[in-house]
């Protein structure tokens, strides 16, 4: 019987050795990984905010960038631009846009336009195919 209470004994103290042994581990660890992460430092950044109006300059499609546009022009249906170097919006119903100014960019809508336009206007017609320009470049 005293072997077997050896073995038991042995075993206990095996265990206990095991849990301590791993307690210490996780304790360097735990030095070892704050001591790594205390080294890294992140360098300030002056980065700040600022807030500005959107402008026509902003919203111009691609083919009006030798344009430089100063105002909105927004209308449905039948209606006229008199106004130079505007961004002139058509919507969604039949358009018939007239430009009476020069230098602008002229977009339709999505219905049957009819653009007229002036000098050196650019414009642009929606998808349907019986739209039309005139006076105009398109792109």
């Amino acid at each position: 019987m005293r072997r077997r209470r050896s073995y038991r004994r042995q075993g206990r103290l095996g265990r206990f050795a095991v849990a301590v042994a791993m307690v210490i581990a996780s304790g360097v660890g735990f030095m070892v990984t704050s001591a790594f992460t205390a080294s890294n430092t992140v360098p300030a950044t002056y980065i700040g905010s600022s807030t500005r109006a959107i402008g026509a300059n902003d919203l111009k499609p691609a083919g009006c960038n030798s344009l430089n546009l100063t105002t909105i022009v927004t209308g449905t249906a039948n209606f006229n631009n008199s106004t130079a170097n505007a961004l002139v919006l058509g919507d969604s119903t039949s358009n018939n846009i007239k430009d009476n100014a020069s230098s602008s960019c002229i977009i339709g809508g999505s219905g049957k336009d009819k653009i007229t336009g002036g000098t050196g206007d650019f414009c642009a017609i929606g998808p349907n195919p019986l739209s039309t320009y005139s006076g105009c470049t398109t792109f």
